[in-house]
């Protein structure tokens, strides 16, 4: 019996030449609690990288996310309390500006987030989606308290299902 590749949680889109993931889980914790690991550079750092800067609507930020490598900077368009936020990013050695959208809704003691990136390029989608539920996927460890980290060998063992994915048209 062979194991099976891991099932991914997002799904990819086109829009004309740019690509979109979008990711959705329910998570066993409070919007609150859920708004500050997001929100919170200590709590950030825990989860997902180092993150300095303005992190309220209209400021500026720069960061580094551990697992995928990502380095760039970013500006911080809408940021709404307990509801999401977008911010716009450009990568240090990128060509083009990426958007991400992240919006959380309180169900009893849990929180849906839904988390969206566009503006990628087709030729690298599956491995932001693959580079984006790594990280989802550490914020509900740090919140849940599940142990351990992902690692680049979790990027590896998803890139493949996302790689298989159809991209749909948005």
């Amino acid at each position: 019996m062979t194991d099976s590749p891991p099932a991914p949680l997002g799904t990819l889109h086109r829009d004309g030449e740019q690509g979109g993931v979008r990711i959705e889980v329910l998570i066993d914790a409070t919007a609150s609690e859920v708004w500050r690991a997001l929100t919170e550079p200590d709590r950030l750092r825990d989860w997902l990288g180092d993150v300095s800067g303005d992190l309220r609507a209209g400021g500026r930020f720069r960061a580094y996310f551990r697992v995928s490598g990502w380095n760039g900077t970013g500006r911080v368009e809408e940021c709404t309390e307990q509801r999401g936020f977008s911010a716009v990013l450009q990568e240090d050695d990128g060509d083009g500006e990426e958007a991400t959208a992240v919006t959380t809704t309180s169900e009893q003691d849990r929180t849906r987030l839904v988390v969206r990136q566009t503006g990628l390029p087709l030729s690298m989608l599956a491995a932001y989606g693959a580079g984006l539920q790594v990280h989802v996927e550490d914020l509900v460890a740090h919140l849940t308290g599940l142990p351990g980290r992902h690692t680049v060998d979790r990027w590896r063992e998803l890139h493949p299902s996302y790689q298989a994915l159809t991209v749909r048209p948005s």
